[in-house]
Protein backbone atom coordinates (compact mmCIF):
# COMPACT_ATOMS: atom_id res chain seq x y z
CA UNK A 1 0.00 0.00 0.00
CA UNK A 2 2.80 2.18 0.72
CA UNK A 3 4.70 1.62 -2.34
CA UNK A 4 1.50 2.36 -4.42
CA UNK A 5 0.69 5.65 -2.80
CA UNK A 6 4.62 7.13 -3.57
CA UNK A 7 4.13 5.78 -7.09
CA UNK A 8 0.79 7.92 -7.74
CA UNK A 9 2.43 10.76 -5.98
CA UNK A 10 5.63 10.66 -7.97
CA UNK A 11 3.38 10.40 -11.18
CA UNK A 12 0.77 13.33 -10.49
CA UNK A 13 3.62 15.51 -9.22
CA UNK A 14 5.98 14.21 -12.19
CA UNK A 15 3.18 14.90 -14.96
CA UNK A 16 2.59 18.19 -13.32
CA UNK A 17 6.51 19.31 -14.01
CA UNK A 18 6.52 17.48 -17.55
CA UNK A 19 3.26 19.47 -17.95
CA UNK A 20 5.21 22.95 -17.57
CA UNK A 21 8.27 21.55 -19.52
CA UNK A 22 6.53 20.40 -22.25
CA UNK A 23 4.74 23.97 -22.95
CA UNK A 24 7.87 25.46 -22.85
CA UNK A 25 9.10 22.50 -25.31
CA UNK A 26 6.22 23.54 -27.67
CA UNK A 27 6.42 26.84 -27.49
CA UNK A 28 10.27 26.80 -28.65
CA UNK A 29 9.91 23.97 -31.64
CA UNK A 30 6.77 24.84 -32.51
CA UNK A 31 8.44 27.55 -34.47
CA UNK A 32 11.58 25.46 -36.14
CA UNK A 33 9.75 22.17 -36.25
CA UNK A 34 5.96 22.13 -36.67
CA UNK A 35 3.49 20.77 -34.45
CA UNK A 36 4.52 17.28 -34.99
CA UNK A 37 7.48 17.62 -33.69
CA UNK A 38 6.73 19.74 -30.86
CA UNK A 39 4.39 16.88 -29.41
CA UNK A 40 6.70 14.18 -29.47
CA UNK A 41 9.45 16.37 -27.51
CA UNK A 42 6.75 16.94 -25.24
CA UNK A 43 6.05 13.18 -24.95
CA UNK A 44 9.84 12.84 -24.74
CA UNK A 45 10.40 15.51 -21.47
CA UNK A 46 7.43 14.27 -20.09
CA UNK A 47 8.78 10.55 -19.99
CA UNK A 48 12.51 11.61 -18.90
CA UNK A 49 10.73 13.60 -16.21
CA UNK A 50 8.65 11.14 -14.77
CA UNK A 51 11.30 8.31 -14.68
CA UNK A 52 14.37 10.40 -13.41
CA UNK A 53 10.91 11.95 -10.46
CA UNK A 54 10.10 8.44 -9.77
CA UNK A 55 13.77 7.01 -9.21
CA UNK A 56 14.64 9.63 -7.13
CA UNK A 57 11.06 8.89 -4.64
CA UNK A 58 11.38 5.22 -4.85
CA UNK A 59 14.91 5.11 -3.75
CA UNK A 60 14.99 7.95 -1.48
CA UNK A 61 11.11 8.01 -0.31
CA UNK A 62 10.31 6.78 3.45
CA UNK A 63 10.59 2.92 4.05
CA UNK A 64 8.18 0.74 5.95
CA UNK A 65 6.95 -2.30 6.30
CA UNK A 66 3.31 -4.06 6.20
CA UNK A 67 1.55 -6.07 8.12
CA UNK A 68 2.58 -9.08 6.68
CA UNK A 69 6.36 -8.45 7.26
CA UNK A 70 5.14 -7.87 10.71
CA UNK A 71 3.45 -10.70 11.69
CA UNK A 72 6.42 -13.19 10.28
CA UNK A 73 8.68 -11.51 11.85
CA UNK A 74 6.78 -11.69 14.98
CA UNK A 75 5.95 -15.40 14.68
CA UNK A 76 9.86 -16.03 13.80
CA UNK A 77 11.04 -14.47 16.69
CA UNK A 78 8.50 -16.06 19.03
CA UNK A 79 9.82 -19.55 17.49
CA UNK A 80 13.37 -18.44 18.33
CA UNK A 81 12.63 -17.85 21.96
CA UNK A 82 10.28 -20.31 22.35
CA UNK A 83 13.52 -22.68 21.87
CA UNK A 84 16.26 -21.26 23.69
CA UNK A 85 13.90 -21.35 27.00
CA UNK A 86 13.13 -25.10 26.15
CA UNK A 87 16.83 -25.76 25.66
CA UNK A 88 17.62 -24.06 28.68
CA UNK A 89 15.33 -25.89 30.62
CA UNK A 90 16.27 -29.13 29.36
CA UNK A 91 20.44 -28.48 30.30
CA UNK A 92 18.99 -27.25 33.58
CA UNK A 93 17.05 -30.50 34.06
CA UNK A 94 20.15 -33.11 32.38
CA UNK A 95 22.66 -31.18 35.36
CA UNK A 96 20.54 -31.50 38.22
CA UNK A 97 19.69 -35.19 36.96
CA UNK A 98 23.59 -35.86 37.39
CA UNK A 99 24.31 -34.02 40.10
CA UNK A 100 21.14 -36.33 41.98
CA UNK A 101 23.13 -39.96 40.02
CA UNK A 102 26.88 -38.41 41.72
CA UNK A 103 25.41 -37.53 44.95
CA UNK A 104 23.93 -41.48 45.13
CA UNK A 105 26.76 -42.85 43.81
CA UNK A 106 28.78 -41.03 46.54
CA UNK A 107 25.77 -42.59 49.47
CA UNK A 108 26.76 -46.32 48.22
CA UNK A 109 30.31 -45.82 47.87
CA UNK A 110 29.70 -44.35 52.04
CA UNK A 111 28.16 -47.71 52.99
CA UNK A 112 30.80 -49.78 51.25
CA UNK A 113 33.55 -47.53 53.09
CA UNK A 114 31.84 -48.64 56.20
CA UNK A 115 31.53 -52.18 55.16
CA UNK A 116 35.42 -52.64 53.66
CA UNK A 117 36.57 -50.75 57.08
CA UNK A 118 34.87 -52.03 60.11
CA UNK A 119 36.81 -54.28 62.64
CA UNK A 120 35.75 -57.92 61.64
CA UNK A 121 38.02 -60.41 63.82
CA UNK A 122 37.60 -64.54 62.94
CA UNK A 123 37.18 -65.55 66.91
CA UNK A 124 35.08 -62.15 67.69
CA UNK A 125 31.55 -61.94 67.15
CA UNK A 126 30.67 -60.39 63.41
CA UNK A 127 29.61 -56.67 63.61
CA UNK A 128 26.07 -55.78 62.66
CA UNK A 129 27.18 -53.70 59.51
CA UNK A 130 28.17 -56.88 58.08
CA UNK A 131 24.97 -58.99 59.26
CA UNK A 132 22.05 -57.55 58.26
CA UNK A 133 18.65 -57.01 59.55
CA UNK A 134 16.76 -59.52 57.90
CA UNK A 135 16.93 -62.46 55.43
CA UNK A 136 16.46 -61.67 52.10
CA UNK A 137 13.27 -62.64 50.74
CA UNK A 138 12.65 -64.73 48.68
CA UNK A 139 15.76 -66.48 50.19
CA UNK A 140 19.33 -67.12 48.17
CA UNK A 141 21.84 -69.93 47.79
CA UNK A 142 24.08 -69.37 49.82
CA UNK A 143 22.15 -67.46 51.85
CA UNK A 144 22.28 -63.63 52.80
CA UNK A 145 20.77 -61.23 54.83
CA UNK A 146 19.09 -57.08 53.74
CA UNK A 147 19.34 -54.17 55.10
CA UNK A 148 16.86 -51.21 53.39
CA UNK A 149 17.27 -47.58 54.66
CA UNK A 150 14.67 -45.28 53.60
CA UNK A 151 14.11 -41.38 53.08
CA UNK A 152 18.03 -40.73 52.74
CA UNK A 153 18.20 -37.27 51.08
CA UNK A 154 20.35 -36.80 48.23
CA UNK A 155 20.05 -33.25 48.17
CA UNK A 156 19.94 -32.22 51.83
CA UNK A 157 20.01 -28.59 51.67
CA UNK A 158 18.56 -26.42 54.09
CA UNK A 159 16.80 -24.35 51.76
CA UNK A 160 14.73 -27.19 50.12
CA UNK A 161 12.88 -26.97 52.87
CA UNK A 162 10.92 -24.43 51.93
CA UNK A 163 7.29 -25.16 50.62
CA UNK A 164 7.70 -22.15 48.86
CA UNK A 165 10.66 -23.87 46.13
CA UNK A 166 7.92 -26.36 45.26
CA UNK A 167 5.32 -25.50 42.22
CA UNK A 168 3.46 -27.31 39.25
CA UNK A 169 6.02 -25.26 37.07
CA UNK A 170 9.39 -27.42 38.45
CA UNK A 171 10.33 -29.65 40.88
CA UNK A 172 14.30 -28.42 40.27
CA UNK A 173 14.69 -27.48 43.77
CA UNK A 174 12.43 -29.82 45.68
CA UNK A 175 13.97 -32.25 48.23
CA UNK A 176 14.77 -36.10 46.31
CA UNK A 177 15.17 -38.95 48.74
CA UNK A 178 16.23 -42.55 48.28
CA UNK A 179 16.32 -45.72 49.27
CA UNK A 180 19.49 -47.37 49.88
CA UNK A 181 19.21 -51.24 50.07
CA UNK A 182 22.56 -53.82 51.27
CA UNK A 183 22.57 -57.38 50.61
CA UNK A 184 25.04 -59.16 52.76
CA UNK A 185 25.94 -62.80 51.10
CA UNK A 186 28.40 -65.22 53.12
CA UNK A 187 30.78 -66.94 51.15
CA UNK A 188 32.62 -69.14 53.44
CA UNK A 189 35.62 -69.36 54.72
CA UNK A 190 35.25 -66.14 56.34
CA UNK A 191 34.74 -63.85 53.89
CA UNK A 192 31.56 -62.40 52.38
CA UNK A 193 29.86 -60.10 49.36
CA UNK A 194 28.05 -57.02 49.78
CA UNK A 195 25.54 -55.43 47.26
CA UNK A 196 25.02 -51.83 47.69
CA UNK A 197 21.90 -50.16 46.05
CA UNK A 198 21.10 -46.63 45.64
CA UNK A 199 17.08 -46.39 43.87
CA UNK A 200 15.90 -43.09 43.86
CA UNK A 201 12.90 -41.02 40.95
CA UNK A 202 13.69 -37.82 39.77
CA UNK A 203 10.97 -36.81 36.99
CA UNK A 204 9.12 -39.69 37.35
CA UNK A 205 11.89 -41.79 36.49
CA UNK A 206 13.45 -44.07 38.35
CA UNK A 207 17.36 -44.40 38.97
CA UNK A 208 19.52 -46.72 40.06
CA UNK A 209 23.30 -47.16 41.49
CA UNK A 210 24.87 -50.11 42.68
CA UNK A 211 28.07 -50.95 44.04
CA UNK A 212 29.93 -54.36 45.27
CA UNK A 213 32.75 -55.56 47.12
CA UNK A 214 34.40 -58.53 48.95
CA UNK A 215 35.28 -58.84 52.23
CA UNK A 216 37.46 -61.14 54.65
CA UNK A 217 38.14 -61.31 57.97
CA UNK A 218 41.03 -58.80 59.68
CA UNK A 219 43.18 -62.01 60.52
CA UNK A 220 43.53 -65.64 59.53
Amino acid sequence: LLVEKDAFDVVEHAGEIAAKMGEGTRKESGTRFGKKAADNACMESMVSAISHRSFRRLRGGPAGFTLVEVLIAGALLAMLISGAVTAMTQLNRSATAARLRTIALAVAQQRIDQIETTAWQDWAARPAILVGDAPTTPPTTPPSRTTVENNVPLNNDSYNAATSLISPYTNLDAQVLSTRTTVITDLPPRSLRAVVTVTFTYRNRLMTITLSTLRTTDSI
